[in-house]
């Protein structure tokens, strides 16, 4: 998540979109966080805290390499909600107990 600001430049020049456009990403990263609040908890209860460890991590894992090869503002931000709920569907599925 701390690499996003850094490579906001190169996106930008990838995706075509300006910089400031590009900066969504990190609106949209929070948006799938948010959404991963309601339904991670939920799921953990109900499917196992394991599984929703699992599905997280894996959803980090390929949605990173989306992001990172995007040439699409509109999927490069789509790819970032998935990602954000991932990235936090991951800690809220360890920490609880």
């Amino acid at each position: 998540m701390a690499a996003i600001g850094p490579v906001l430049p190169a996106l930008s020049q990838r995706t075509g979109a300006s910089l400031p456009e590009m900066g969504r990403l990190t609106m949209a990263i929070f948006a799938g966080s948010f959404a991963a609040q309601f339904v991670a908890g939920w799921a953990s209860d109900r499917l196992g805290r394991r599984l929703v460890l699992t599905i997280g991590l894996g959803l980090l894992a390929v949605t990173g390499v989306g992001i990172a090869v995007s040439t699409s503002l509109a999927v490069t931000l789509a790819v970032g909600v998935v990602y954000g709920f991932g990235y936090r569907a991951f800690p809220l599925s360890r920490n609880g107990q």
